[in-house]
């Protein structure tokens, strides 16, 4: 129960409440116990104690350290429940995270999931990165139980109207400018996560050209990837790469605000131009094209169109191993 006592929730400390925290630390109470007290969050206790060098005098037993190390072997995926743990052992959720990196545990821990979301493994293969995901956030519900305890269960329509309603007033107090900037660091989370451009047609997915396993967005990004690859092995470029980077328009608010390349070649001269693979040319991507000249003057930009494919394809077509053409046999 809160004290009811004159001091700020917010601010400089008292020396009573500081008296009342060192009192607390020798006593061994946890900082939940102590904030009530003291009229302050569990975490500001925490951070003043930190900044005041205090620490529990109280030493670990040894059916505690047993407890702490069983509850870190037991768990199937190495992610522990602090809170259970803490109410366990009677400590404060960071007292046992320190214990625990203290004794390799937290360490060998976070090693564990790590390991399991490394999604290099399940590359090009999502049937696979699926399934161990799902495996995954069951091992987690059925240790701990549902994060917010609200598995099998729905919002109801009166909740959902209500949920509605506060989200709408939320984004219409915002200003303009502010929606404009939560809408490019959307943009740039999935663009920074691979998420932005993972949509293709004319027989998108993924290909191994140049010992790169790649997601191509058409058949004939793959046959350009490849013939660049050719170059390369004949020394007529130095190096390629696929979509390595995104030019953003950070002063357009609204439409094509980001241009992400096909190719950045290196030729042998030294110039590292740009090479876009464009069969056909919506209004987007003219927008797009227009505003990185604009943006971005000092880049060179080579589009190649369906004249200068078909040209290219006709050429080395037969040259060049597991090029692709069309079920018409068109190239």
């Amino acid at each position: 129960m809160k004290i009811d006592l004159p001091w700020p929730a917010k601010g400089a400390w008292t020396p009573e409440q500081i008296a009342t925290l060192k009192q607390g630390y020798e006593l061994g109470e946890l900082p939940k116990d102590i904030a009530s007290k003291v009229n302050r969050t569990p975490a500001a206790v925490r951070n003043k104690a930190y900044e005041l060098k205090l620490t529990h005098n109280r030493a670990w037993s040894a059916d505690e350290v047993e407890a702490l190390r069983t509850a870190y072997a037991s768990h199937p995926m190495g992610i522990i429940n602090l809170d259970a743990v803490a109410e366990k052992v009677g400590r404060d959720r960071m007292a046992v995270a320190l214990k625990a990196s203290k004794l390799g545990l937290g360490d060998q821990a976070r090693k564990r999931v790590e390991e399991r979301k490394d999604r290099r493994s399940f590359k090009g293969d999502q049937t696979a990165l699926s399934e161990f995901q799902s495996a995954r956030s069951k091992a987690m519900i059925a240790e701990n139980g549902h994060p917010r305890g609200f598995a099998g269960r729905k919002h109801s329509a009166s909740t959902k109207a209500v949920i509605s309603e506060k989200s709408k007033a939320a984004n219409a107090a915002r200003t303009a400018e502010e929606r404009s900037a939560i809408a490019m660091k959307a943009v740039k989370t999935s663009a920074a996560n691979g998420r932005a451009w993972s949509r293709g047609s004319w027989k998108a997915g993924w290909r191994e050209i140049g010992g790169k396993n790649t997601f191509y967005r058409s058949r004939w990004e793959a046959n350009y990837a490849r013939y660049l690859e050719w170059l390369k092995s004949r020394g007529e470029i130095k190096d390629w790469a696929h979509e390595p980077e995104t030019f953003w328009f950070e002063s357009i608010k609204r439409g094509v605000r980001s241009y992400k390349p096909d190719f950045r070649i290196w030729e042998n001269d030294g110039s590292a131009p740009l090479h876009e693979v464009k069969g056909w040319m919506d209004a987007r991507s003219k927008t797009a094209i227009k505003r990185l000249r604009k943006y971005y003057p000092q880049e060179t930009l080579v589009v190649i169109k369906e004249r200068e494919y078909m040209a290219i394809a006709r050429k080395v077509h037969k040259l060049i191993p597991c090029w692709e053409i069309d079920g018409k046999g068109r190239l």
